[in-house]
């Protein structure tokens, strides 16, 4: 019977094995359905928790279970929950076996009422983020509070902030009529700059403060957070407001000497004196007057040291002031002593008050006696202050309100035996080595009594003042060196023909002092130019659009005649000497222009007092760097409306740079020899160090996906260069392509020229080199140019591109690498800057014009290629005329495009810019644009595309390159007019087939009808327009069913064309 029951018992559990094999199997009785689930769905609500959502089907049981992704699926699950009505389940499981960074797998299971169960449903439940909230910037520096009269030109309130969390700032400034945060008006244009400028047009005080916000895309749940800034009160006070003055004269006579003369105060602006006479007499004198510093007038013309300032409050406080007279007595064993104010302003010089000098009433002042020579010092100080005695022995006195006449003197008495140094020679100093401009002092070394050391300090006059210790100590300006140990000193930055007095102090290791003899020396003659330059312009980075510094140079003649300024900005390549004068600017500052674009431009200030004698300042350098926070930009739009060619339009967008690689620059300073030759070795460790800069910068911006690209800027200290070389060895070129540096980008003095290699050249380079490279940029002289490539470039630089190797051969080509070139040019007369291109010249001199852009603002070319060879700035002489454009918006761009071949006229005199642009037109153009050989297409592939049609070959290619497929049916219906999503479609096709990624320079614009925009199409439109490619058209409409004209097909070709010559590697 116990065998029975086991046999029995077994094959239940085999039964049961089957069963749970077979998770698919449903148990219905006849009459069941095997019920479902709706709207099943789950989420990470904790570290531990999930909260899951489903609707059954019918009433009856559930069960799940969670299982870490990977885990064994289960077969089926115990349905111990009940389901009462069909209705939504919301379950908040925990379970305390997975951990946030766990990836899940949520599997569920019903059964109805009869015992029918459900499929086994499985929802992948991701892993746990904790919420997280952008965090407040930090400001570290607030707008301060300011009063300024009505219409003055104010200072900028600014605020300078930080991001706690990575995050990107942006700034709104606020302007309220109470001192209070809430409630204040937005100024506009101030959104993202982190100065404002307030208003002084209205008498009266306003309040401003800035609200910083920083976003954070990484925050989970906030994604921004603002700090609010303190609050700057402006003021504006009346024009010519005015404040009173009180001037009290004192009897004692100082620093006035009569109480019955009239008083002015006297201000000067400029070459502008203003006189005012205080009204009173005797002891008190009041007047109202405006801003400034006021110097007081005893009469007319006798100017006092006695200055006034006033700001902005009333100066209502007495200025008082009185004499000071000191003395010291030596007694004893003292060689040398005196009396010395530590404390206390002077009027009229404040490093120094010397006896019969004034104290203003109420100032603190400390007397300091100081005794040479002995070994110890007594001190008896006497005298009165303002009629009361002095007395005291310490080695100070100190009066805490001066009241009135100070009269004090001090007995140093020395005790014990003399323990100063001893100068050598008795003393004695030498002068030699005498110009007009130096000298060298020499002494013998002095003798201590102390033991130690000794140290020589060299005092310097134009008057025979400090011929003792205590002279040298109270002389107005410090000795010329710092007390070394030396016994010969060459004086420096003296006037010729001038007499100078000299004297040594020698110190020793106990504060013992003597002094040498004093000596007298005149310099020599004066040989020095006619103009001395004593301040040259110096280097500056400016940022566009806000540009409003200045450069100064300053000069002094020797002639007695008044030094006349010239200001010139340096023009043309490498090697270029050529310079325009600037009208207009003939004073010590030069204002920047205002409009200068992104780059680079050096000026320089010309001098003369005859038109003899001209001499040249140093060059500047100014660099205009972009914005640090983008501001919105606006432009044309794509319509015939439109009055340029400028990208943008519609509705205005922020430019954001959001895949712009991180940018290092490093200055490399060059050797230039005297025929034009600069040489540039790059060391290793400065490449390293400035990789390293950029990739933390890149890291706490959150970057590092847009790679990195390197600037060595080739200082040339402002001479000509005819030759280039740049040393890169094997080590640099590791190091480069190690790190992952996106591109290299090597500038030559200033904005002269430059070339910009990708990671892809870079490591052709490499690999071809297998060694040390030298990057070398050579001027060729235009007169071994022979037919059209002479015709072409004529006197236009032109130049020889060599990567050299250490093996003796050159690098071929830069494989599918590109290297992208920058070259300064200013047109010339009467040159259209459409006929600007770029010419290459190979071995035969044979020449070629290449797809290249000229802009006209920067005075630069710029292309690319994948090899080097000679490149030249070349004019194309045959540019169409045609008689139907010469009053239409896009007459620029329509040259631009039939110059370069892209587009043809309708006619030989036609170019018809208002007809509407088919199909077939379109792939023509950027077929044209491509280059492309369609000698080999002979057969369409659309049924509707005839074979002798002038678009048929163009057509074939585009669609054999991926870049159109037509619109179904096997046809393309090229003579049908191109619509604008259809346009924005084949452009980004096309910019995929030339592996051109298109950048994001404007944020993406949501379009009044987007919702018309095809399925298919939005996304390419999109990219189009944050590329500044095609923008919208009026009220914010994109069109995207209306067609394009010829005209704005033409301007949206030359914008691509500009786009895909300034891309990847190009050169802000």
């Amino acid at each position: 019977m116990k065998r029975l029951w086991e046999r029995i018992g077994s094959l239940f559990l085999a039964f049961c094995m089957i069963f749970t094999m077979l998770p698919t199997m449903v148990l219905a009785d006849e009459s069941g359905e095997e019920p479902f689930v709706t709207g099943f769905r789950a989420e990470r609500v904790g570290e531990q928790t999930v909260n899951f959502y489903f609707t059954p089907s019918t009433t009856g049981k559930f069960g799940y279970v969670i299982k870490k992704q990977g885990s064994l699926a289960p077969t089926d699950l115990w349905l111990n929950h009940d389901m009462m009505s069909i209705q939504e389940y919301n379950v908040t499981p925990v379970n305390t076996d997975i951990s946030a960074y766990d990836i899940l797998d949520l599997y569920l299971q019903i059964e109805n009422d009869a015992g029918v169960k459900s499929e086994l449903y499985c929802f992948e439940v991701p892993a746990y983020i904790a919420p997280t909230d952008a965090e407040p910037p930090n400001i570290y520096e607030h707008p301060t509070s300011a009063t300024y009269e009505q219409n003055e030109t104010p200072r900028d309130l600014l605020v300078l902030a930080s991001s706690t969390d990575g995050g990107s700032l942006s700034y709104q400034w606020y302007k309220n009529t109470t001192e209070s945060t809430d409630g204040g008006t937005p100024i506009s244009g101030s959104a993202s700059v982190n100065g404002c400028t307030p208003s002084t047009d209205t008498v009266g005080t306003s309040y401003y403060y800035c609200v910083v916000t920083s976003t954070n895309d990484k925050a989970t749940t906030n994604k921004t957070a603002t700090t609010t800034s303190e609050i700057a009160t402006v003021t504006i006070e009346p024009l010519n407001q005015t404040y009173p003055v009180t001037l009290n004269i004192r009897k004692d006579g100082a620093p006035f000497t009569s109480q019955e003369r009239a008083y002015y105060l006297e201000l000067k602006k400029g070459s502008e004196t203003t006189q005012v006479l205080m009204t009173g007499t005797g002891e008190t004198r009041t007047v109202s007057v405006g801003k400034g510093t006021w110097r007081v007038c005893e009469g007319r013309y006798s100017y006092t040291d006695v200055t006034i300032t006033v700001a902005y409050a009333p100066v209502d406080a007495t200025l008082d002031y009185y004499t000071v007279n000191y003395s010291a007595v030596k007694d004893g064993t003292t060689t040398d002593g005196g009396v010395f104010i530590s404390q206390g302003p002077w009027i009229g010089n404040p490093d120094y008050i010397p006896s019969g000098g004034y104290l203003e009433e109420g100032t603190g002042v400390t007397f300091t006696a100081m005794g040479f020579g002995a070994e110890n010092y007594t001190y008896e100080w006497s005298g009165t202050h303002g009629g009361e005695a002095i007395s005291g022995t310490e080695s100070t006195y100190t009066i805490n309100s001066v009241e009135g006449t100070v009269d004090i003197a001090c007995k140093i008495t020395g005790i014990g035996e003399n323990v100063a140094p001893i100068p050598g020679d008795t003393g004695t100093i030498t002068v030699d080595n005498i110009t007009g401009n130096s000298l060298t002092l020499n002494w013998e070394r002095a003798t201590t009594t102390v033991g130690g050391g000794l140290q020589y300090a060299v005092f310097q006059s134009t008057s025979p003042d400090i011929s003792t210790v205590i002279e040298c100590l109270k002389y107005k300006y410090p000795p010329l060196n710092s007390s070394d140990d030396i016994n010969t000193y060459v004086v420096n930055d003296l006037s010729p023909n001038t007499t100078y007095y000299f004297n040594i102090l020698v110190l020793d290791d106990n504060e013992g002092m003597a002094a040498y003899k004093m000596i007298t020396a005149t310099t020599a003659e004066d040989t020095t130019p006619t103009i001395t330059i004593t301040k040259h312009p110096q280097d500056i980075t400016v940022t566009q659009g806000r540009i409003h510094e200045t450069l100064e140079a300053k000069a002094i003649s020797n002639n007695g005649k008044p030094v006349r300024y010239q200001w010139h900005r340096a023009l043309g390549g490498i090697g270029s000497d050529n310079a325009e004068r600037i009208p207009g600017a003939t004073s010590s500052t030069f204002t920047i222009p205002a409009n200068l674009t992104l780059g680079t431009y050096q000026y320089f200030c010309m001098f003369d007092t005859d038109g003899t004698d001209g001499i040249g300042s140093d060059m500047a350098t100014v660099t205009v760097k972009r914005p640090s926070s983008s501001s919105s930009s606006s432009g044309g739009n794509d319509s015939s409306s439109e009055s340029n060619s400028s990208a943008g339009g519609g509705v205005a967008s922020s430019p954001k740079a959001s895949n712009a690689p991180t940018q290092q620059s490093v200055n490399i300073q060059g050797t230039v020899d005297n025929n034009g030759n600069v040489v540039a070795d790059i060391a290793n460790k400065t490449v390293f160090d400035a990789i390293d800069k950029a990739m933390k910068e890149a890291g706490k911006n959150g970057t590092q996906q847009n790679g990195i690209t390197l600037i060595l800027d080739i200082n040339t200290d402002g001479k000509p260069v005819d030759n280039l070389s740049v040393k890169l060895s094997k080590e640099v070129q590791d190091t480069l392509i190690g790190k992952g540096v996106s591109v290299l980008t090597i500038t030559v003095g200033g904005s002269d020229i430059a070339i910009s290699m990708d990671i892809a050249a870079l490591k052709e380079m490499n690999l071809q080199a297998g060694g040390n490279v030298s990057l070398n940029i050579n001027r060729v002289n235009k007169d071994t140019l022979t037919g059209n490539a002479k015709d072409a470039i004529g006197d236009r630089p032109v130049f020889n591109f060599k990567a050299d190797c250490d093996n003796g051969k050159a690098v071929q080509n830069f494989g599918a690498g590109s290297v992208s070139v920058t070259v300064a040019y200013t047109l010339g007369a009467n040159e259209n800057p459409e006929n600007i291109q770029a010419v290459y010249v190979d071995e035969k001199g044979n020449l070629q014009w290449l797809d290249s852009v000229y802009d006209s603002s920067k005075g630069e070319l710029s292309f690319s290629t994948n090899h080097f060879s000679i490149y030249g700035v070349g004019y194309k002489q045959d540019a169409p005329s045609f008689i139907d454009i010469s009053d239409h918006w896009a007459k620029d761009d329509i040259a631009f495009v039939a110059n370069r071949g892209i587009f043809s006229g309708t006619s030989a005199t036609n170019f018809s810019p208002d007809l509407s642009m088919t199909r077939g037109m379109f792939v023509t153009a950027l077929g044209r644009l491509a280059n492309a050989d369609v000698s080999t297409y002979t057969q369409s592939s659309f049924t509707d595309v005839k074979s002798d049609a002038y678009y048929m070959g163009y057509v074939e290619w585009a669609n054999k390159n991926n870049i159109v497929m037509g619109i179904g049916d096997g046809k393309f219906a090229p003579d049908k007019s191109i619509t604008r999503e259809q346009m924005a479609v084949i452009l980004q096709s096309y910019a995929k087939a030339v592996e051109l990624t298109l950048p994001k320079v404007h944020e993406e614009n949501t379009f009044g009808d987007s919702t018309k925009i095809s399925a298919y199409a939005k996304e390419d439109v999109k990219q189009v327009q944050m590329a500044g490619i095609i923008s919208g058209r009026n009220n914010n409409l994109f069109d995207p069913q209306g067609t394009a004209t010829r005209a704005e097909v033409s301007s949206v070709l030359r914008r691509f064309v500009e786009l895909e010559a300034s891309s990847d590697t190009a050169v802000e």
